[in-house]
């Protein structure tokens, strides 16, 4: 798990000077996903708002409401059940507007 965080890390960096948003995103996800297993809440924190920022402007809903599900289950193993209710309500909302936009 160590060498996916340096290999997506140094994969940000071009992404980032390259300008490609795209992969930029990936990278900032991936890096929030490998935190979280890894028992690092608080790094994998950092960068789920980055990919949260991102998911946002791209309109990725889908992503979206998963990046924002992951967020909040990091508030609730903190005891911070208002916060982590917040995250899985919007995530909630988010997921249900997708379905509704894609069924019609």
């Amino acid at each position: 798990m160590i060498k996916s965080i340096n290999f997506s890390k140094l994969g940000l960096e071009t992404s980032r000077k390259e300008h490609n948003e795209k992969t930029e995103t990936q990278f900032l996800d991936i890096l929030g996903k490998a935190y979280y297993f890894l028992g690092n809440k608080e790094e994998s924190l950092l960068y789920l708002r980055l990919v949260k920022v991102k998911y946002e402007q791209q309109k990725d809903a889908n992503n979206l409401s998963n990046t924002l599900n992951r967020i909040g289950s990091i508030y609730k193993e903190w005891g911070l059940y208002d916060e982590a209710m917040k995250y899985f309500v919007k995530a909630l909302k988010i997921a249900e507007n997708s379905n509704t936009s894609q069924n019609q």
